[in-house]
């Protein structure tokens, strides 16, 4: 088995791919702040039981670039796309959200409590 990293963005994520035995290549991301990985392969990418797809960059935007092998025509397809985020990556922007919400809300209450007080 083979595993390969070829690039890396500025928060972390590292794109690549493995290889099995049988020849086949899967695409993965893998974040580095929460050592998780997640795989992607193109499903139009199987010839005859091998499966060749490669991650071969990554942007600071999240956009990963790679290629796969053509099931159809047996031909390199080049691809760019949007990296999903993890769920935790939603749940902070939630909670980054709901706290920036309360804190407006604080503000709005005292702001409104001095203008009361004001003679």
């Amino acid at each position: 088995m083979l595993t390969q990293f070829l690039g890396i963005n500025d928060f972390g994520l590292a794109v690549g791919y493995y290889q099995l035995p049988d020849g086949s290549q899967h695409g993965f991301l893998y974040d580095t702040g929460t050592q998780t990985y997640t795989f992607l392969d193109d499903p139009s990418a199987a010839v005859s039981g091998v499966s060749i797809t490669q991650i071969t960059g990554v942007n600071d935007a999240g956009e990963i670039t790679g290629f796969y092998v053509d099931a159809a025509t047996g031909l390199q397809r080049g691809f760019i796309a949007t990296a999903v985020p993890e769920p935790g990556t939603f749940a902070l922007l939630i909670g980054s959200l709901l706290l920036m919400s309360i804190s407006r809300i604080r503000s709005i209450r005292m702001n409104r409590s001095v203008r009361r007080r004001s003679p």
